[in-house]
């Protein structure tokens, strides 16, 4: 009996178990690392500039909305953006955001 007990119990907490879906599936803490280049065209000639490698973490917050999310980037440096995201199915699209950074010339 006690065997029957614990195969139904098994059978109802595999039936009952749901898999995150939607915003549900993203939203939480994550850490961060950008690097990279930008590639900067003048008039007359282009060139490749390497970015100052960002790290820090990253929250994704549900707003209530079907497929949307509000992103935090927190850098190491100090440094606070939001950004909205969007989810199609199994996939997260980033918002476009603007942002400053400084470029050296040499």
């Amino acid at each position: 009996m006690k065997k029957l007990n614990f195969m139904f119990l098994l059978i109802c907490f595999t039936l009952c178990s749901c898999n995150k879906s939607g915003v549900k599936q993203f939203v939480g803490d994550y850490t961060f690392k950008t690097s990279g280049f930008y590639t900067i065209s003048t008039l007359t000639s282009s060139f490749d500039v390497d970015m100052t490698e960002e790290i820090g973490q990253l929250k994704i917050i549900d707003i209530d909305e079907a497929d949307r999310v509000l992103v935090v980037r927190n850098t190491l440096n100090g440094s606070v953006s939001t950004c909205y995201a969007t989810i199609e199915d199994d996939k997260i699209f980033f918002d476009d955001m603007d942002e400053n950074h400084n470029v050296k010339a040499l």
